[in-house]
């Protein structure tokens, strides 16, 4: 495997461990949603979904609804490099 191959499927792992985090910290800290730390995360989950898959978040959609689609898109996307 080169080394852009390496490269890219740890950041796929890396993301996907962020995106679990993440989604995790939403749904069991009531007071975590609009933090400056979740916004800051929102942010970089949001422009890497769109660099690296593509990925934007729909109208109307909720966040654990979009994370749900990155996951789904980074696993497949590392599972295709394997």
């Amino acid at each position: 495997m080169n080394m852009n191959l390496q490269k890219k499927e740890k950041k796929y792992k890396v993301m996907l461990e962020i995106i679990k985090n993440e989604m995790e910290w939403l749904t069991s800290n009531e007071n975590y949603y609009g933090s400056k730390e979740q916004i800051k995360n929102e942010k970089m989950i949001t422009r890497f979904a769109f660099k690296d898959l593509g990925i934007e978040m729909k109208h109307k959609e909720c966040l654990e609804e979009f994370y749900f689609r990155i996951a789904v898109a980074y696993k497949l996307q590392h599972e295709e490099m394997l």
